[in-house]
């Protein structure tokens, strides 16, 4: 545990000093005014982007360790010579708002650090963590981006940024384990975020972000435990891919009742650039970028073709070291879309494999391997047999998929979306000058949730991968419809008893989502505690069933939960006996032997 809080320390430390940095650059290319009243959240998360961004770089050249680390340990702290007034002046006035913290906020909040510093000894139960998160993660620390590393293990090729944000942070360089307490800040940080919402309710700011934020605390604790979603110890993109999500449409909200328009300026730019660091964390999350696209038409509108260009060029920047990655990894600028087949490198992924991977995410989001068989019956024997997915009807599998969600009460959620919508619509033309108080702008934000709900639902419904624009639309949409018919004033007595009703229903709720995680799987989520744990974090599980095969004269390990095993390692013998080194080290790659090669699809 004492280990974990001197890591938060460190994230948070280069994070505000990078987004302060980004920001500074953001308002010297654009000459924008200064403006020191910009989120400190919106900082942090344009920071750790910023950060992983150049550790995306520095990955094409050397692995991410104790070198990197040095490296922006040291720009920060020149950065911090260099502009020591700038960063003054900016924390200056966001220290002074502590004074207006309330004391009930002030108990959440360490309610939510004990919890997180609790989830740092325990172990992680992501069943994608031991199959290939850890693995993954300690190719990046020991490597530089090996080329064909997906002919090796095909998951290995799901290139993503937290993986590369998680690597820096590990510190694995210090010879101990991979501490993966990433996910615990991210915990502490969204739970700081929310409750920030319920501190200005408290103090009277009735604004409906704030109440949107008091919504998410409850799904917060629960998107921690939920099966398969990442979880507070495993390094999983589909948690702060989630939650970043819902702190952008909040940024997005607010910037919009402050301006009474989306404008371009300093906050939007970063915005932008958040959005894209999103992409490189999940693709899933794609749609986030609408707003952003607005915003160049409509300076693209006002001829402001130079800030366009640049802005342009910004996203650019953080986009090409992904695709560089992606480019290494499985010989494709984007894994696993063979469409996009531009290159021809030696050690590219079969097309066949890559789209039969693609097929296989969006199968597995449909039809996951916990769900019963698909079986229709046969007309002529009246007997329920076997089918593929793929010769489903549409009723056929979407009745199954609705019935076999592991979040409570899921039916409910799905259905009261789009009736979410109708209302909305309903409510904008009855209460129109409530919800748009400047001019129509706010509805491409929500154009973008609804967007981001049907991508999701069209291309690979797991909830996991739609998370965040799913909770996005229920509580942003449920806010915004209630709102203009409860905007009034509340006198001191009616206040407390207004927040002390709903605080007692979120309580109620978070407990019951809580216990709903994990009472099934209790036993294993204690399982290991011990005083030692104080110190430093639990490690991941030991590696059972641990096999090796030889290739090119060199051992490569492998078994299915290969954890963070010994390189080189895998996850299959068929696949591994399959490959060849393309040179004498692990570093120059690997390769689908010529023989192999037009049967690796099969």
């Amino acid at each position: 545990m004492l280990a974990a809080i001197a890591i938060w320390l460190y994230i948070a430390f280069l994070s505000i000093t990078f987004g302060l940095m980004t920001k500074k650059l953001i308002e010297k290319f654009f000459s924008f005014e200064s403006n020191n009243s910009t989120s400190f959240a919106l900082i942090f998360i344009m920071g750790l982007g910023s950060i992983t961004t150049i550790a995306n770089y520095l990955h094409l050249f050397v692995n991410i360790g104790l070198l990197v680390n040095l490296f922006l340990i040291a720009s920060s702290i020149i950065y911090l010579i260099i502009d020591k007034e700038y960063i003054s002046n900016y924390l200056s006035i966001h220290i002074k708002k502590l004074g207006e913290i309330n004391i009930v906020v002030v108990v959440l909040g360490f309610i939510f650090l004990l919890l997180a510093l609790y989830q740092t000894t325990s172990v992680t139960l992501s069943a994608d963590t031991p199959l290939y998160h850890a693995l993954s993660i300690r190719y990046i620390e020991e490597y530089s981006v090996i080329p064909g590393l997906g002919n090796l293990y095909h998951r290995l090729a799901f290139n993503n940024s937290w993986f590369i944000s998680n690597a820096i942070f590990n510190m694995s360089f210090f010879g101990l384990m991979q501490f993966n307490v990433l996910g615990t800040f991210l915990l502490i940080f969204s739970g700081f975020y929310f409750l920030s919402g319920v501190n200005s309710i408290i103090n009277g700011n009735y604004r409906i972000t704030n109440w949107i934020k008091l919504l998410y605390i409850p799904i917060l604790l629960y998107s921690y435990y939920y099966p398969h979603l990442g979880y507070t110890s495993s390094p999983s993109p589909d948690t702060p891919s989630s939650i970043f999500t819902w702190i952008l449409f909040i940024f997005y909200i607010n910037k919009y009742l402050r301006d009474k328009k989306l404008i371009f300026d300093t906050e939007n730019v970063l915005l932008g650039l958040i959005s894209i660091f999103l992409i490189t964390v999940k693709l899933s999350v794609a749609p986030i970028i609408i707003p952003s696209i607005y915003i160049l038409l409509m300076a693209l509108k006002n001829k402001e073709v130079k800030k366009v260009l640049t802005t342009v060029i910004m996203f650019f920047i953080f986009l090409l070291p992904w695709f560089a990655h992606n480019y290494y990894l499985s010989g494709y600028l984007v894994h696993p879309f063979p469409a996009v087949n531009i290159f021809n490198p030696e050690w590219k992924i079969p097309e066949s494999v890559a789209l039969n991977e693609k097929n296989s995410i969006q199968k597995w989001a449909k039809w996951p391997g916990w769900f019963r068989k698909p079986q229709v019956k046969n007309e002529t024997t009246s007997k329920m047999e076997n089918v593929k997915l793929e010769s489903l009807t549409y009723s056929q599998w979407f009745d199954v998929w609705l019935k076999n969600q592991s979040f409570p009460k899921y039916k409910y959620v799905f259905y009261s979306i789009p009736i979410l919508w109708i209302l909305f619509l309903l409510v904008l033309g009855i209460k129109r000058k409530k919800i748009l108080e400047g001019n129509a702008d706010i509805l491409i934000i929500y154009f973008t949730m609804i967007v981001g709900y049907l991508y999701w639902f069209i291309s690979a419904p797991d909830l996991r991968f739609g998370w965040g624009f799913i909770f996005a639309n229920l509580f942003i949409f449920i806010v915004v419809i209630l709102h203009p018919f409860f905007n009034f004033k509340l006198n001191d007595k009616n206040r407390v008893i207004l927040l002390t009703t709903i605080f007692s229903l979120g309580i109620l709720l978070s407990f019951y989502l809580y216990y709903n995680a994990i009472s099934e799987r209790y036993g294993y989520f204690n399982k290991g505690f011990s005083s030692d744990r104080y110190l430093i974090p639990k490690n991941i599980d030991m590696i059972y069933g641990m096999k090796y095969t030889v290739v090119d004269g060199k051992e490569i390990l492998y078994t299915s939960d290969i954890y963070d095993a010994q390189l080189p390692a895998g996850n299959n013998k068929k696949h591994i006996e399959k490959i060849k080194f393309i040179g004498e080290d692990i570093q120059d790659g690997f390769m689908l032997n010529a023989n192999n090669n037009s049967e690796a699809g099969k």
